[in-house]
């Protein structure tokens, strides 16, 4: 008898970190992508809650993660830059950025859900400090922000 209650102990803590492995959040994923694909292959069941709103699209805050281009006309001056957005795990981003001046910045992102937008302090390399708030369009193709300049800005995924 004491055997088999052993093995039904052994089972139950295999069977405990099986489920635990396969759970998975919107913070295990590197891109859009791969949680879109886990998503679609859980069916309408979607057992790791990867579409907390239900409109078909899992991991909404994960469609900043590529490669943009980012056109503007501010004040005068004509920017276009190349931006390489990366996903660093739960739920932090940074964004290397590089205009068509020459000029480069490190940016830091962080993603508010309560107003469902992308905050961006970038750091360039002339010293200057600029922070933007950011929101991705539904289908997750375009970026639309405006920075502290009051400089708005419109970003296409490349």
């Amino acid at each position: 008898m004491k055997y088999i209650v052993a093995a039904l102990f052994c089972l139950s803590l295999s069977m405990a970190n099986s489920a635990y492995a396969l759970d998975r959040d919107c913070e295990d994923f590197r891109t859009w992508e791969s949680a879109q694909q886990s998503y679609k292959l859980s069916g309408a069941s979607d057992p790791d809650n990867l579409d907390r709103d239900r409109d078909g699209v899992a991991c909404e805050v994960l469609q900043i993660v590529g490669q943009w281009r980012l056109k503007s006309i501010c004040k005068g001056r004509d920017l276009e830059a190349n931006v390489e957005v990366k996903h660093l795990g739960f739920l932090r981003f940074s964004a290397f950025i590089e205009n068509n001046h020459g000029e480069y910045a490190k940016s830091s992102i962080r993603y508010s859900q309560a107003k469902e937008q992308f905050t961006v302090v970038s750091k360039w390399d002339n010293g200057s400090t600029i922070e933007a708030r950011v929101k991705v369009s539904q289908d997750g193709n375009v970026l639309r922000g405006r920075d502290a300049l009051g400089c708005e800005f419109i970003a296409y995924r490349k």
